[in-house]
């Protein structure tokens, strides 16, 4: 297996001596200063997968290398052994939903998609995970102030409350791969 190195800097102001920090199962998750990258590494929460060759610190009594590449020992689990409901918003509930119309199936983006109470607010119905889907305008627009049956509608899947894990992966499925982003591997 190669080490994944990167060639450009994501992380806004940073510079030559940013930190990518990789996921336990070696996923890069973002880029941290070298003070957080020592913490983490001395904390014992990261493993150093690369230290930059030409970047030290000198302490009074020693010299380190900064870590160029870190990854996580273990995933961080919740403490209650249940999952953690995922955070209610309109990128979540895009994600929850594959990205499509929940009436149609036509194909959603961030730009074109509204969302739709099942039960209309006007009569009881709350906006949260169990009401709410992703909706195209022109469903939206058929269905308006009306229920399911009303409006002669039916869903593709009922909506549920995702976790967090599950929003999570998602939407690690719909970034582009490290070599996308300027990585490259080495053999």
């Amino acid at each position: 297996m190669g080490v994944i190195l990167p060639t450009y800097r994501r992380r806004e102001g940073g510079d030559d001596m940013d930190t990518l920090v990789l996921s336990a199962v070696y996923q890069p998750m973002r880029y941290v200063d070298w003070k957080e990258a020592f913490c983490l590494w001395f904390s014992g929460r990261v493993e150093v997968v690369e230290f930059h060759t030409d970047k030290f610190i000198n302490t009074v009594s020693e010299k380190f290398n900064i870590p160029s590449i870190i990854r996580f020992i273990k995933r961080v689990n919740n403490k209650s052994g249940k999952s953690k409901s995922a955070k209610f918003s309109r990128a979540n509930i895009l994600l929850r939903d594959n990205g499509e119309c929940q009436y149609c199936r036509t194909k959603l983006d961030k730009k074109n998609f509204t969302f739709d109470h099942i039960i209309p607010v006007s009569q009881g119905g709350k906006t949260n995970w169990k009401n709410i889907v992703s909706c195209c305008k022109e469903c939206n627009q058929k269905k308006g102030n009306r229920t399911l049956l009303s409006a002669s509608m039916r869903l593709i899947k009922e909506p549920y409350v995702p976790d967090s894990y599950e929003i999570y992966n998602k939407s690690i499925s719909k970034r582009p791969f490290p070599e996308e982003l300027g990585f490259r591997l080495l053999q």
